[in-house]
Parts: structure tokens; C-alpha cells; sequence
């Protein structure tokens, strides 16, 4: 496993990514995997995004963040909905208030 030094020595040797010295606790807080690994292309790898610099890879997680911070409580709700809706069907089908039973029964009672 390689330090944040050396991923920023990686980032500007092998990816021609120009790194400042003091963007260290950037990269740490980002993480190196999910930030620059998680962005190097577009749903295939022959699309690879050609970064300059880990400011546009920093500019782009924040982007990303502030998307995910928009949709995730919409799609929590749904998610919520949805599990308990399966729920109900399912209990009131296994006539039954209680999963365990049911899926005992189902799977070798």
C-alpha cells in the first residue's frame, strides 16, 4: 500500500497529474480510490477523462458529493417505502405476523 507522498509522486509520474505539495489532506480526505481511481473515465475505460491537475479531480468530488447529498434523502424515502411495502405484501400473504416463521416454513419448516 502506497503513502499519500507516494500516490501524489504516482499521480504526477505516471498520470502527468499536476499535484501541489499542500494538497495532501485533499487527497487523504477524498481518498485516492474513490476520488482519482473512481473518476478516471466514463462508463468505459478507452473514455478516460484527460485531468490536468488533482484541483479538477477535487472540483469534480465535490460536485459529485453535493449530487449525492441532493438525491440521497429522496432516495432513502423510496427505498423505505418500498421495504415496507414489500413487508406488508409479504406478511399478509404468509398470513402470518411474524417473517421468521414465515421464511422458515418456506425454506425447510
Amino acid at each position: 500500500m502506497l503513502t499519500i507522498n507516494q500516490l501524489m509522486k504516482y499521480l504526477r509520474s505516471k498520470h502527468n497529474i499536476a499535484v501541489k505539495s499542500n494538497q495532501a489532506q485533499d487527497l487523504r480526505n477524498m481518498g485516492y480510490y474513490h476520488g482519482f481511481k473512481g473518476y478516471r473515465f466514463i462508463r468505459v475505460p478507452s473514455q478516460r477523462i484527460s485531468f490536468t491537475s488533482l484541483d479538477e479531480i477535487i472540483a469534480l468530488n465535490k460536485f459529485d458529493m453535493k449530487l449525492k447529498a441532493l438525491f440521497y434523502p429522496k432516495v432513502m424515502f423510496i427505498e423505505n417505502a418500498l421495504k415496507i411495502y414489500v413487508i406488508e405484501s409479504t406478511l399478509k400473504n404468509a398470513k402470518s405476523e411474524n417473517l421468521v416463521l414465515f421464511f422458515m416454513c418456506k425454506f425447510g419448516c
